[in-house]
């Protein structure tokens, strides 16, 4: 994960996940992909071991993020 700077944010519905600075989803798709992390920050991994992510419109990542708490940067 170093080497990518972003935000570490707890949104609205608790869930911890780090949003990356670097959104090439955002540009072309008006999609924004959340990475989901653990109390360690920390990937959450699905079944086959991918790590599990959000990605959201444009309109609703606004609505779940611009309401949660920014908790920290990582670098």
């Amino acid at each position: 994960m170093r080497g990518n700077p972003g935000q570490i944010i707890k949104l609205k519905d608790g869930r911890v996940v780090i949003m990356y600075n670097s959104q090439p989803l955002l540009k072309a798709y008006q999609k924004v992909v959340l990475h989901l992390v653990d109390e360690n920050y920390n990937w959450l991994k699905d079944e086959k071991g991918h790590p599990k992510r959000l990605i959201f419109d444009n309109e609703k990542y606004q609505d779940q993020v611009l309401g949660g708490i920014k908790i920290g940067m990582i670098d």
